[in-house]
């Protein structure tokens, strides 16, 4: 493809308003170029007929075209070039961005291939915005969620959705994953996924697992391989999840009914009297009691679950905690059964089994890696560069969007500049985590600069960053009066063509 580089025809636009003929026999250039949206994928154009060096018509015409404006400094090329099929003044530019302005130029092509001298004065046009289908009258448009799940035994989860679903032909169990929530890198396996068939609605779907481990906190997810009957993908558009118990039950075998579970016995709740749960812990009776810390940030339910061995099964579970990941998470110690006098000899005999000690501690540590910041702050968005002359060199213009900034913790922005196209960066500039332009000097002139600005947060976290790169004319004098005359005329000033192939 031949792109044309961009100058300024400074003679012929200040002085005589009219293209100059830098070549014999060359056609008109075009003049009276306006662009018409269509719809949200292309533009209309149209233009005066331009004559070729004997008075007759053209044999065609070239259309340049792309999102940036060639007018603002350092800008470039057009990204595209078309050819229209005939002579006609009118095209229409097809396969564009919806809801995008683009620039125009066009040129003229004579019969034996020769290219007008300058290009039309530009012109701009946006699409129009995409509007999505309507929905076929009673259509079902709603997306399927993750209503509940539960484990009936070691080796089976059943998952509910909010309707019925169908699955892939394929490894269907491949539409979903099981790891634990704590610990992410203890996954269950997976092998099998079948829609139950005991179930009319069509709704639940039951997974087969490798052992889970009992009272473990495990997280589903439901990919959007899983769709409901009208085709709707999960809801989210990429997951959703539920949070399930871990069982120890045996599953039933061939034929074999499972007996319906007996009824709990009605637990005593004992409020936050440590007393009164002592009473119970002597005979194993179930009770509960709640606890918290001196600041009230912490709160542990300690139950009483049953007996094992002649020792009292106590389970505490992480009511509330700062850490979302770390509430509502299970721990189960035993102590022996016995009857305990006063409070100090409860705690000492709990301290002695290694049991409310070591949870506690456990807790606290599952509680430190959780809260351990590894994100960085959002990258910066729409960096822009541009650029100014002074004197022999020049001055890039860099600005951007600022950082979503979601966990607010940004503090620092770090530019980086590169000589060889991003291979090698320099050591960094910070620039603050409030700025959002900056300027760069005492650039050379005919070389390719590359920038990168990054986001760091209070932790040490950095981003990937946005990287740009821009290359600077040549300095001379002949370009600074070409420059000089082109800003004062941008807006009014026929664009002289310098042909390169690419």
């Amino acid at each position: 493809m031949n792109l044309k580089k961009i100058s300024i025809s400074v003679i012929s636009a200040l002085f005589f308003g009219t293209s100059v003929a830098w070549a014999a026999g060359i056609p008109e250039n075009v003049t009276g170029l306006k662009g018409t949206p269509v719809d949200a994928t292309s533009i209309s154009l149209t233009w005066k007929a331009a004559k070729d060096a004997d008075g007759g018509l053209v044999k065609n015409y070239r259309i340049y075209y792309g999102k940036v404006s060639v007018l603002e400094a350092g800008s470039g090329d057009y990204e595209k070039q078309v050819d229209t099929p005939s002579n006609t003044n009118s095209f229409t530019v097809g396969e564009l961005t919806p809801n995008t302005k683009y620039y125009f130029s066009a040129t003229a092509i004579s019969s034996d291939n020769k290219e007008s001298a300058e290009y039309s004065l530009e012109a701009s046009a946006t699409t129009k915005k995409e509007e999505a289908a309507p929905a076929a009258p009673g259509a079902d448009a709603v997306a399927p969620t993750v209503a509940s799940v539960s484990a009936p035994d070691k080796k089976h989860v059943k998952v509910v959705f909010s309707e019925a679903v169908q699955l892939p032909l394929v490894s269907p169990e491949a539409s979903f994953g099981i790891v634990e929530q704590i610990n992410p890198a203890n996954e269950l396996t997976l092998k099998s996924a079948v829609v139950d068939p005991a179930d009319t609605t069509k709704k639940t779907v039951l997974l087969e697992t490798s052992d889970q481990t009992p009272n473990v906190n495990y997280i589903v997810t439901a990919g959007v391989a899983v769709k409901d009957l009208a085709g709707n993908p999960i809801v989210s558009g990429s997951t959703d999840s539920g949070l399930f118990l871990g069982s120890s039950a045996e599953p039933a075998k061939a034929g074999e009914t499972v007996a319906p579970a007996t009824p709990a016995a009605t637990a005593v709740d004992c409020a936050k009297d440590l007393a009164c749960f002592l009473t119970h812990v002597a005979d194993c009776s179930a009770a509960s009691v709640t606890q918290s810390d001196e600041k009230g940030e912490t709160e542990y339910k300690i139950e009483v679950t049953g007996i094992e061995e002649n020792n009292c099964k106590i389970k505490y579970t992480a009511t509330k905690h700062p850490n979302v990941l770390f509430a509502s998470t299970d721990m189960e110690c035993k102590v022996s059964m016995g009857t305990y006098a006063t409070m100090d000899d409860y705690n000492k005999l709990v301290d002695t089994k290694n049991c409310v000690g070591n949870l506690v501690d456990g807790y606290k540590a599952i509680a430190a890696v959780a809260t351990k910041d590894t994100t960085p702050p959002e990258n910066i968005t729409n960096l822009l560069l541009s650029f100014k002359k002074e004197l022999e060199k020049y001055t890039v213009m860099l600005s951007w969007t600022p950082s979503l900034n979601t966990a607010k913790d940004l503090v620092d922005q770090l530019l980086y500049m590169s000589m060889d196209k991003g291979k090698n960066f320099d050591a960094g500039k910070p620039l603050g985590a409030l700025v959002a332009k900056t300027d760069v000097a005492s650039l050379e002139g005919g070389k390719e600069y590359t920038f990168k600005i990054t986001t760091k947060d209070a932790s040490g976290n950095e981003s990937t960053g946005v990287v740009k790169s821009i290359r600077l004319p040549q300095t001379g004098p002949a370009l600074g009066l070409l420059l000089l005359g082109s800003v004062a005329a941008a807006k009014r000033a026929l664009r002289r063509k310098k042909h390169e192939e690419i």
